[in-house]
């Protein structure tokens, strides 16, 4: 059998598979480079990360 005669499966099931890696890895590049925009934000003051952790401010209870 000649290369001419066999099936193109080998390599489009390697592109196929490669794929779902290579959008995985660009899906978390860039959750990485928001957490790295976020944690910038926290160091400058633009975001104050305690009134985000007072969990009772928002969710209603007493505050002290």
């Amino acid at each position: 059998m000649t290369s001419a005669d066999q099936p193109h499966t080998t390599s489009s099931t390697k592109r196929n598979a490669a794929a779902p890696r290579q959008r995985e890895k660009a899906e978390r590049d860039r959750r990485l480079s928001a957490l790295d925009e976020l944690c910038e934000i926290v160091r400058d003051g633009a975001l104050d990360v305690d009134i985000l952790l007072d969990k009772r401010r928002y969710r209603g209870g007493p505050t002290v």
